[in-house]
């Protein structure tokens, strides 16, 4: 997929018609394009079609991928002890954490 795939590309993933196992390959495939290509992942989409009712709710699994951003900034948090690592994850309100990591590991 990488080499299809640009730098700053939006990619959105069906894996509506997959294997049950799909997902869970769609969700690294995501993750890969994402540290190679930085890759923007628009949406992960599953369609589930219920034969009781006819209808076919569309689920976005992209949030998956948000688990795996706060276990990598987790991990930066356990390597380094920079908090700061968090910050782009809280929105605006991210500025000041990280303002607040800079000024707690500046020597000036």
């Amino acid at each position: 997929m990488a080499a299809h795939v640009e730098a700053d590309d939006r990619v959105d993933l069906d894996v509506t018609h997959g294997f049950r196992h799909l997902p869970m390959l769609a969700i690294l495939a995501a993750l890969h394009l994402g540290s190679v290509r930085r890759a923007r992942i628009g949406g992960i989409w599953y369609g589930a079609f219920d034969p009781g009712s006819g209808e076919a709710p569309v689920h976005d699994l992209a949030g998956l991928l948000h688990i795996a951003d706060w276990l990598q900034a987790l991990h930066r948090y356990d390597k380094d002890g920079d908090y700061g690592a968090f910050a782009h994850l809280l929105g605006p309100a991210g500025a000041l954490l990280e303002d607040a990591a800079f000024f707690e590991t500046d020597n000036g």
